[in-house]
């Protein structure tokens, strides 16, 4: 893993799983519509945008080649994978 991880904080009525796909979109320098993975096989995206909307929660998974690391503070944090 690298030592230098990028977050974002979104606000605004963006689920978090499009919060997701964007900053992994941006990352990949395309739009969300063209990333290689759908979010959905790799995480129960209705779970995930219950579980985010409690008081304190993280949730980590890899996607598209990064470690996520979502928060409930509204918090997405990027960092690739090592390849």
């Amino acid at each position: 893993m690298s030592d230098r991880m990028n977050s974002t904080t979104i606000a605004g009525p963006v689920s978090m799983c499009d919060r997701v796909r964007g900053e992994v979109a941006r990352h990949e320098g395309v739009p969300p519509e063209r990333l290689d993975q759908r979010l959905d096989a790799v995480i129960d995206t209705e779970a995930l945008n219950e579980l985010i909307a409690g008081e304190s929660a993280t949730v980590s998974f890899s996607y598209c080649g990064y470690d996520v690391l979502v928060s409930s503070a509204g918090v997405v944090t990027v960092d690739p994978l090592d390849r």
